[in-house]
């Protein structure tokens, strides 16, 4: 039964908030990689991503910081850098179907959350599994053609 309980709590966990401000700017900055990465690749393949990498992120997090205990710290941050690093992976590979206006708001939204976010040791690391999480969840679907190029983009 621990175990299970074990598993469930790296899904779980990018649900959790610690506070009103917390779970504000994780929104905001779902919102904004969202809106960025959902278009072209999918509702279902960012939920994916999201829920993944979040949880992908969570694990060697618990192992290194908590001794492989799970800590019931959460927030979506995680899921968020997966989504950020999804997003970098398409625009290398899809330089064209990426061609971004630098006044975006969104696209600002993530730069400012991509920098600012890492205020603390737990944060730092949280979001950098996150990130290589999603870099590779992503890589490995462009590669096998999970995500690839939509065809009215190609129009």
């Amino acid at each position: 039964m621990a175990e299970r309980h074990f598993t469930v709590y790296f899904i779980t966990c990018i649900f959790y908030h610690y506070n009103f401000s917390h779970i504000f700017f994780n929104s905001v900055a779902l919102i904004c990689v969202g809106s960025l990465l959902s278009p072209f690749i999918g509702k279902i393949k960012t939920l994916i991503i999201f829920v993944l990498g979040g949880a992908l992120a969570e694990i060697p997090f618990s192992l290194i910081v908590h001794s492989g205990a799970p800590d019931y710290g959460g927030g979506s941050s995680g899921g968020i850098f997966a989504l950020i690093a999804a997003f970098f992976v398409c625009c290398l590979r899809f330089p064209d179907i990426f061609r971004l206006k630098w006044f975006r708001p969104d696209l600002w939204g993530v730069l400012i959350f991509f920098i600012l976010a890492n205020d603390n040791q737990s944060s730092f690391l949280t979001h950098t599994f996150g990130f290589v999480a999603g870099f590779l969840l992503t890589s490995i679907m462009v590669f096998s053609k999970i995500i690839r190029i939509p065809e009215k983009a190609k129009d």
